[in-house]
C-alpha cells in the first residue's frame, strides 16, 4: 500500500509539479526521504527560485547546447555552405561575396550534372536574382549596379575607353601640330631672308666697285 502511495505521489509531482506553488510544494516534505520525490522537489524548487549558482549553470548548459548544435551544423557541411547561405540571404551574399564572383559561371552545367538538373538550377538562380534585384531597388541601388547588368557595365567601360582613346588622339594631334607653322609665315620669313641676302650682295658689289 505504501509503495502504491509513493508511486502516485511521484507521478503527481512529475506531471503537475510545475503547476504548484512553493507553499504547495512544502506539503510533500513529509515524503522527501523517498529518492524520486526528493529529486522532483529539488528540480521544481530550482526552477521556481533558482540560486546564483543554478542560474550560472543554466546559462552554461544553454551555451553548451548551442555550441553542440553549431558543431553539428558545421560538420553536416550543408547549412554553412555557400549555396545554402546564398539561398537564405541572397542580397547579403551578393553584397559581401557574390558581386566579386563571375556571375556567368552560375548558369553553366556542372560536371556530372544532368540537363534537367541544370535547368532546375537555372530556374532557382533566376528566382534568387529577382530577389536580389528587388532588394537592390528597395535600397535605392543605381540601376547600373544591379545584379545581372554586367554586360551593361562592360559596354559602358568600353565606351569610356573609346572616348579616352579618342581624346588622347586629339591631344596628340594638337600637340604635334603646335610646332608646325602656317605656310604664310614660312613664306614671309623666306622673303625676309632673300631680301637680306640680296642687300648683302648689293653692298658687297658697291664696295668692290669703289
Amino acid at each position: 500500500m505504501s509503495t502504491l502511495i509513493v508511486f502516485i505521489v511521484v507521478l503527481c509531482v512529475e506531471r503537475y509539479g510545475s503547476q504548484l506553488t512553493c507553499n504547495e510544494l512544502t506539503e510533500f516534505d513529509a515524503m522527501k526521504d523517498d529518492y524520486e520525490i526528493n529529486w522532483h522537489m529539488k528540480r521544481l524548487r530550482s526552477i521556481m527560485s533558482p540560486s546564483e549558482e543554478e542560474l550560472r549553470m543554466r546559462s552554461v548548459t544553454v551555451k553548451n547546447r548551442r555550441r553542440a548544435y553549431l558543431d553539428r551544423l558545421v560538420c553536416g557541411g550543408h547549412y554553412f555552405s555557400e549555396d545554402a547561405m546564398r539561398e537564405r540571404e541572397p542580397y547579403l551574399h551578393h553584397e559581401y561575396v557574390g558581386k566579386f564572383q563571375d556571375q556567368s559561371s552560375r548558369g553553366m552545367a556542372r560536371p556530372g550534372e544532368r540537363w534537367s538538373e541544370t535547368l532546375m538550377r537555372r530556374c532557382e538562380e533566376a528566382e534568387l536574382v529577382a530577389k536580389i534585384r528587388g532588394e537592390q531597388q528597395r535600397m535605392g541601388v543605381p540601376e547600373r549596379d544591379w545584379v545581372g547588368n554586367e554586360r551593361f557595365q562592360e559596354e559602358e567601360e568600353e565606351e569610356e575607353e573609346e572616348e579616352e582613346e579618342e581624346e588622347e588622339e586629339v591631344d596628340e594631334e594638337r600637340g604635334g601640330g603646335s610646332n608646325e607653322q602656317p605656310v604664310e609665315v614660312l613664306l614671309f620669313k623666306l622673303s625676309i631672308m632673300c631680301l637680306f641676302v640680296f642687300s648683302s650682295v648689293l653692298t658687297s658689289i658697291s664696295v668692290i666697285s669703289l
